[in-house]
């Protein structure tokens, strides 16, 4: 038979359990009111802010499948309201239609061949309506295209002051690219283009190439105006040895430390880069456009690192 003493300590043992109970009650109320709700909220409004405001069936794709065989170059698509990808599957080339007659945005290797041009009569128009070919910096998987098409439809070629010279002499070298030459346009920085419903400025971003520019854009969709970046492969300095030779020149450290800070004050609904991966890889694995500050910050920081490890191990390249 229990004591007084036994039922006492039984009911300040029940007691004591029933107490921190309730004591574990109240902390896991608090923390989800203080911690996870907001957690959860921020999300929503998260992807409400990039899902929702603008939206867009159109995704940036893996290069390969799942059973690691390469993917056939894309249909033509459009992105949003009057922006369309029209390029092959590695780099992007983007077409704009605009009040006075269709813009491209970088188009491709010349070895894509009439892709481009097959591209946007699939999307019922006509590459021979296209004004001007705005180009990102001279690489060739982003400017030799533009010959091409510029002979199809004597398009202008506008590529930045400090590109045009190198473009001419290392991708405009074919005997039936020769005529596009006397096509080219050099841009300024802060230049600016009305296309009626388009508008267009230019901002002069060294590092990938001394005259690498990116493309800001407004345009009107669905969902009203939307701040479009054209990138290009602004967001990176060459950072194997291998890469930079060929591609660097005087200044290219610094000027590339300056165009971080141009990139990341930069505000924009869609981003259009220079090679799909930009975004799956390195923003968002859906392969959606729209991306938000936080994604384009971090894909930024991590390209500058890449610069900083470089700069580490090749310390010869610092004051060049």
């Amino acid at each position: 038979m229990k004591t007084n003493t036994e039922n006492s300590n039984n009911s300040a043992d029940f007691t004591d359990t029933v107490y921190y109970r309730f004591i574990l009650k109240i902390i896991a109320i608090l923390f989800i009111g203080l911690v996870l709700i907001p957690v959860l909220a921020f999300s929503i409004l998260d992807k409400k802010n990039t899902e929702n405001k603008f939206k867009t069936e159109f995704r940036f794709s893996n290069y390969y499948d799942e059973a690691g065989k390469r993917k056939p170059n894309p249909e033509p698509q459009q992105i949003y309201g009057p922006i369309y990808s029209v390029g092959p599957l590695t780099v992007c080339a983007y077409l704009v239609k605009t009040e006075q007659g269709l813009i491209m945005f970088d188009a491709g290797y010349d070895k894509d061949g009439s892709l481009i041009s097959d591209n946007i009569r699939k999307l019922s128009m006509d590459p021979k309506d296209i004004k001007k070919i705005f180009v990102t910096h001279w690489h060739g998987d982003h400017s030799s295209g533009s010959a091409r098409l510029s002979e199809l439809s004597g398009a202008e070629i506008l590529i930045h002051k400090d590109d045009v010279d190198i473009v001419k002499d290392r991708v405009f070298t074919k005997d039936y690219m020769i005529p596009a030459k006397d096509r080219i346009v050099p841009l300024e920085d802060r230049e600016f283009f009305n296309f009626g419903d388009v508008l267009v400025k230019v901002l002069h971003t060294p590092g990938q190439t001394s005259g690498e520019v990116v493309y800001l854009l407004t345009v009107d969709g669905p969902q009203g105006k939307c701040q479009t970046l054209v990138a290009g492969d602004a967001t990176a300095m060459k950072s194997t040895v291998e890469e930079i030779e060929p591609n660097k020149f005087p200044g290219i450290v610094q000027a590339y430390e300056k165009t971080v800070d141009i990139l990341k004050s930069l505000e924009f609904d869609l981003y259009l880069g220079g090679h799909p991966h930009q975004v799956f890889k390195e923003m968002r694995e859906d392969g959606n456009p729209f991306v938000t500050r936080e994604q384009w910050h971090k894909m930024v920081d991590n390209r500058n690192q890449q610069k900083i490890d470089f700069l580490i191990e090749h310390p010869e390249y610092i004051n060049y």
